[in-house]
């Protein structure tokens, strides 16, 4: 069969015959092989063409008119949808509630056009749907060949064809197989053809899975070409490519098998194709910073300065700008300038130049804003080669918008989301392929013949190929209209077409893909073709499979074992040794031995001005006692993971919230000079709600206003519960400090101890009462009392029975606040936790019972612990202290013994096999 195939064409070339091919493809193939083949040094290229370049040649379909292309049916389309928006006429095809929105309707509507002709003709008796469908057509259809008219326009699909061929030579070359062939058959039938042959089908292989499909198509090429076979006598046909791309090639990297694709990505899947629509995404945002990263960190585009960028996202962070409804986000305007000085010119200028690409009321007006910015902003000769080409590509696509424009004299609604749905629709492939075996997507390869074809994951969904006659029409329809809605059924068509493209072909499919299980190829399973293919056997090219203890080494005589060493093993043996040279500074394990580097980080530590004197916070105390190495890495070194994650519901910005409610209220009864008074609960009560009302409470940060507008009841709740606790805890108190550090220097550690109280009242007896706020998890009672309420006699224990009480304490935040508070000759009578989250009240301690009634009873819960085990908590705490100064002066690091929501367990990985 292959040399009647082959010998049909080749003597048609020697006798100046054209031949036309189904694809470009297949037409190159050729133009290849009648070259190497014979005496022949050169072949015209138009003696061996595709049908699309046939039917541009070999048909005067009008002259008088210009054909419409698939710009000038989108501008319609476009159009069309912007007046149905307006005033909708169209009922089934676009429902009427989706009038105002259908943009994405755009591309199938325009696939669609040349079709509706014929939808119009059909019987619409079947279903109150299809009348309603049917009669849609008729409106486009009348609006389409209107808009024709208006511009000296054609629908080449709509006119007779047989009147316009030329005539000539030509060989058609399984003609069947093109999808408009029908519209063309009549003015060609008395051409010769070399037909789809109906010879059988050979055997298709089952594999048990893709990997093990895969594994053995890359075995089977490596050793053709390990033969001596050029890769050029090699195709791989690849049904639904789509799907298997990726897979395939990683594992043609890991095998070192040369695979050079032949298939056209979309021009929106590329780096210059996600820059134009996350201009777009951006805008709709209100200039989020989520949506600003896809943006201005995509490191495959050549801005022209990144670390402008990257400041500018970190701004934007810090911000919380998340986006505006129907504006920037105007928070922006409130970015730290002297941290980010580069970022307000740089949010400026993508607000400008970026609102007025995406609103550009005309295509050209678009591509003059576009190009302009891409000359300002980018750098147009830093592109990679191929991204440069999609560029140009690109422009090109809105620069046929444009002109179409121009031509027709007409605007579109929205040229820029016009312009994005072609590059979506449009596909691009490199004009030069790099070496390789040719991969090719399933139906474009059907005419090769290459000494070996494979055709893989030929499984039934993939291999089926349905030309839709009506493709607005949904299944439903098509069962209602009867052999009239029909599709065209070219399945069996192009197995036979690939069963003859090919010296050796060879069909194979997996029982599981990777998107789950297949079905066999069905047009296989009527002739009883299918066969369990041999699994790959391992192979020298499997390079990420291990070695077991029983296989041969490399440098072993062993016969059949590899001395090869391909690239990626000799990358991975440099990275291995340089991974295992002589060992560093561990501070995970060694306390640090360099004196100076022990000073540097004391520094760090150090009170300001002074670079001695520790200064140490209750948090750093806490941090320190989770895990040292955890606190070296934050606390001195600043090291950690940049989050560039933006939170609407940020628990820290809400807690602060929060805070800034009580603060408010509480200072201005410090103002007022007054005592807290239960008997004015409901003006307190009014009191804060007009506080929680005021602007000034919300902090600028990533919670968006309606957020807070929100939360504001349930604030309100809580915060009047918490005030019904105050009338029991702190009846005639006076606000003492309220959000306010303080600090006291101890000589013993010397160190400064710092700490920021949320709330003390001073009682009438003088003394005070320390409230701490959580918006989460208030820590539980034996976090914090170590299991005893009553004291245990801790100043009479050994050493290592006060370590191993200080152990079982892992909250020392109030003991931290009551010995810093007191070493001022103040003493504090009681210290509670204050729930945010549920308006409950947690008794640390309290050397005074409350006077709380039934309404408030319920939210106080048991007290902790006695005042005297508070006192032995505390000597356990100056313990704690002792040690971290001590071990932080000698460079004691180590890690600690639990590594449970440590924040840089990424980074130490301790607890891991690998560290």
């Amino acid at each position: 069969m292959r040399k009647s195939f082959t010998q049909q064409i080749l003597d048609a070339v020697d006798a100046r015959r054209a031949v036309v091919f189904p694809s470009e493809v297949a037409a190159a193939f050729w133009r290849r092989e009648a070259v190497r083949t014979g005496t022949r040094r050169a072949v015209r290229e138009d003696l061996l063409l595709s049908w699309d370049r046939f039917k541009e040649t070999a048909f005067d379909l009008r002259t008088d008119l210009l054909p419409a292309n698939q710009t000038i049916r989108a501008v319609f389309v476009a159009r069309l949808i912007a007046e149905n928006a307006r005033s909708p006429f169209l009922r089934w095809l676009i429902p009427e509630a989706f009038a105002d929105r259908a943009t994405g309707f755009g591309p199938s509507i325009a696939r669609a056009l040349p079709s509706v002709r014929a939808a119009t003709a059909l019987p619409v008796s079947a279903s109150a749907r299809l009348a309603g469908l049917v009669a849609d057509a008729r409106e486009i259809d009348r609006r389409y060949q209107g808009f024709l008219d208006q511009h000296g326009l054609y629908e080449p699909r709509w006119l007779a064809t047989a009147p316009a061929y030329r005539g000539g030579d030509h060989l058609l070359v399984f003609p069947e197989l093109t999808e408009d062939f029908p519209d063309f058959e009549p003015a060609v039938a008395h051409l010769p053809r070399v037909a789809v042959p109906g010879d059988r089908l050979p055997v298709a292989g089952r594999h048990r899975d893709a990997r093990a499909e895969v594994d053995s198509l890359l075995d089977r090429i490596a050793r053709l070409l390990d033969d001596g076979v050029p890769a050029d006598r090699v195709v791989v046909t690849v049904c639904d490519l789509d799907a298997l791309r990726r897979r395939l090639v990683h594992a043609a990297e890991l095998a070192a098998v040369p695979l050079s694709f032949r298939q056209g990505l979309p021009l929106d899947d590329s780096a210059p194709g996600r820059l134009f629509a996350a201009m777009g995404d951006l805008v709709a945002d209100g200039f989020g910073v989520e949506s600003l990263k896809p943006l201005v960190l995509n490191r495959a585009v050549p801005w022209t300065d990144y670390t402008v960028n990257g400041e500018l996202v970190l701004a934007g962070v810090a911000a919380g700008c998340i986006g505006g409804r129907s504006r920037p986000d105007p928070r922006w305007r409130a970015i730290d300038e002297k941290r980010y000085p580069r970022a307000p010119a740089m949010i400026r200028a993508l607000e400008s130049d970026i609102t007025a690409i995406v609103s550009a009321k005309t295509a050209a007006d678009l591509r003059s804003r576009l190009n302009g910015f891409l000359s300002r902003a980018i750098d147009r000769d830093g592109w990679h080669p191929d991204d440069q080409a999609i560029v140009e590509r690109s422009l090109e696509e809105l620069r046929s918008i444009a002109e179409t424009e121009s031509r027709l004299g007409v605007t579109v609604p929205d040229p820029f989301q016009l312009w994005l749905s072609r590059l979506r629709e449009q596909r691009y492939a490199p004009r030069r392929a790099p070496s390789g075996v040719a991969v090719l997507d399933y139906r474009v390869g059907a005419g090769v013949c290459p000494d070996y074809h494979f055709a893989i994951n030929a499984h039934h969904a993939a291999m089926s190929v349905r030309i839709p006659r009506f493709p607005f029409l949904g299944d439903v329809d098509r069962d209602a209209l009867g052999p009239a809605g029909e599709d065209r059924d070219l399945s069996r068509d192009f197995a036979l077409a690939y069963a003859a493209s090919g010296a050796s072909v060879c069909f194979s499919f997996s029982s599981v893909g990777h998107d789950g299980p297949n079905l066999p190829p069905g047009l296989f399973v009527a002739d009883r073709l299918i066969d369990d293919a041999p699994a790959p056997p391992r192979s020298p090219y499997r390079i990420e499979e291990g070695r077991s203890d029983s296989t041969p080494a490399a440098d072993s005589d062993v016969a059949g074992a590899s001395t090869t060493v391909l690239p990626l093993q000799a990358d991975g043996v440099s990275a291995y040794t340089a991974t295992i040279g002589p060992p560093g500074l561990n501070a995970m394990t060694d306390p640090i031995g360099d004196e100076a580097l022990i000073a540097a980080l004391v520094a760090r530590q150090a009170d300001s001005g002074d670079a001695i004197t520790l200064r140490v916070s209750a948090s750093d105390l806490e941090s320190f006692r989770a895990c040292p190495f955890s606190y070296l890495l934050q606390r001195p070194l600043g090291v950690g993971e940049l989050d560039l994650t933006i939170d609407p519901d940020s628990a820290r910005d809400i807690g602060t919230y929060y805070h800034r409610l009580f603060e408010r209220f509480f200072k201005e009864l410090h103002d007022e000079r007054a005592r807290f008074d239960p008997s004015r609960i409901d003006e307190y009560v009014e009191r804060l709600g007009r506080i929680a009302a005021e602007p000034a409470t919300r902090p600028v940060g990533m919670v968006p206003g309606f957020v807070y507008d929100a939360i504001a009841r349930r604030a309100s709740l809580v915060a009047v519960a918490l005030l019904r606790i105050d009338s029991a805890v702190i009846a005639g108190h006076a606000p003492e400090y309220v959000e306010s550090w303080r600090s006291r220097y101890d000589d013993s550690l010397n160190a400064q101890l710092v700490g920021r109280f949320d709330r003390t009242t001073r009682s009438p007896d003088g003394s005070l009462t320390l409230v701490d706020y959580k918006k989460r998890t208030v820590p539980t009672g034996s976090s914090q009392s170590g299991g005893a309420k009553e004291p245990v006699g801790i100043v009479d224990r050994s050493p290592a029975e006060r370590i191993d009480a200080a152990a079982a304490i892992t909250s020392m935040q109030i003991p931290f606040y009551v010995r810093l508070i007191e070493s001022n000759g103040e003493h504090v009578g009681a210290a509670y936790y204050y729930s945010l989250e549920d308006g409950s009240a947690l008794p640390v301690y309290t050397e005074a019972a409350s006077e709380a009634g039934d309404d408030t009873a319920a939210s106080i819960r048991g007290v902790v612990m006695s005042r005297e085990r508070m006192e032995e908590v505390i000597v356990l705490m100056n313990d704690a202290l002792e040690q971290m100064v001590s071990r932080i002066r000698s460079g004691d690091y180590r890690c600690g013994q639990t590594c449970d929501g440590c924040r840089y367990r990424a980074i130490c990985r301790t607890g891991f096999v690998v560290q």
